[in-house]
């Protein structure tokens, strides 16, 4: 599964994947270890999931073997499917973390669980306040794009016609210059 498709399959839902107590359902720790389930896990890597623990303690548990840590900085920028990691200073004291889609170095849009909507996935935009860095996955599967026959033929046809509209200008300038 890629990030765009968890993403579809899980916007507007509730995600609940492990709690140790009653008042923990639903929470953005679950979104995370329903994507590492859901996306990271493949044929060639199991990831561990990153249970038990606060969002923003997520730079201190996760397995080496799995992300890389880095560490936010002014000019550093997440890539798609990176786990965004919030200090202490939101969510209550827990931290909060999200999975990064798009962005720049001042702002970025995310898909995150119990932010905007208490308790469902949704897609917000952030900036860096309070972000003490990101998870970025090791051996993340990439989007394979398939190329159709149909596509490969459109493909060519709109080529071939911009051919004959140049070609066409061409002529006409000629003219001109005669």
């Amino acid at each position: 599964m890629t990030v765009e498709e968890f993403k579809r399959k899980y916007l507007g839902q509730q995600v609940e994947y492990h709690s140790f107590g009653s008042g923990a359902f639903n929470q953005c720790v679950d979104l995370i270890n329903q994507y590492i389930n859901d996306v990271l896990d493949n044929n060639t890597k199991d990831y561990t999931e990153i249970i038990g623990t606060n969002a923003k303690d997520f730079d201190t548990k996760y397995d080496p073997e799995d992300f890389e840590w880095i560490v936010n900085t002014p000019t550093n920028i997440p890539q798609e499917g990176d786990i965004i990691v919030w200090n202490g200073n939101v969510g209550g004291g827990a931290g909060h973390v999200a999975i990064f889609l798009t962005g720049g170095v001042n702002a970025f849009n995310s898909l995150d669980q119990n932010w905007s909507q208490v308790e469902r996935v949704t897609l917000e935009t952030h900036n860096y306040n309070n972000v003490i860095g990101w998870l970025r996955p090791k051996n993340l599967p990439q989007p394979v794009e398939t190329i159709t026959k149909e596509k490969y033929d459109i493909d060519i046809a709109s080529r071939d016609n911009q051919i004959k509209e140049r070609d066409l200008e061409i002529e006409e300038l000629k003219k001109k210059l005669e």
